[in-house]
């Protein structure tokens, strides 16, 4: 009878105490990962065998009203300021409020978010890109080539073509 007892006893410890290990696993794991800070992400410090994967949280570029690709920002003049950035916006997050001028919510709209990652030179590593869920078109470049894409992004209802694939 006593075995029966620790039995159950040991079953409601293993059953209570894992979801919390994991959750506090979730949460001290997190706070040495890095964050973008004014479209920048700094991963050069970050092993990514020994750390794991990388999400790219934090603060982002954004582009309102423009579709650009990696040519507007590589055409930009020498010594000037480029392609001019809207705002800078936290992600994730509802990018709804960064579509008019004034902060108000839109709900139609286009916009070009941007993020440059600095990562370890001469480095012989393949990196990999995982989206999981963008809801409306979309297209992905990494050092100039696009590597993805969903539906076909415009300025126009009429002219694009939603799709939302979740990867």
């Amino acid at each position: 009878m006593l075995k029966y007892w620790q039995r159950i006893l040991g079953s409601l410890l293993l059953v209570s105490l894992l979801p919390l290990l994991s959750v506090l696993h979730l949460f001290t794991g997190q706070q040495d990962m890095p964050v973008s800070r004014q479209g920048v992400m700094d991963l050069r410090a970050w092993d990514f065998r020994h750390d794991g994967v990388v999400k790219l949280n934090g603060e982002w570029e954004l582009y309102r009203d423009a579709l650009l690709t990696p040519g507007d920002f590589s055409q930009a003049d020498p010594g000037g300021e480029g392609v001019p950035v809207s705002t800078i916006i936290k992600v994730p997050d509802k990018w709804n409020r960064y579509l008019s001028d004034t902060g108000s919510p839109e709900a139609r709209g286009y916009a070009t978010y941007r993020l440059q990652a600095m990562i370890p030179y001469g480095e012989d590593v393949i990196y990999g890109l995982r989206t999981a869920n963008i809801r409306t078109a979309s297209k992905v470049f990494v050092n100039g080539q696009e590597i993805g894409s969903s539906g076909s992004p415009s300025a126009s209802s009429s002219e694009g073509r939603q799709e939302n694939c979740i990867n």
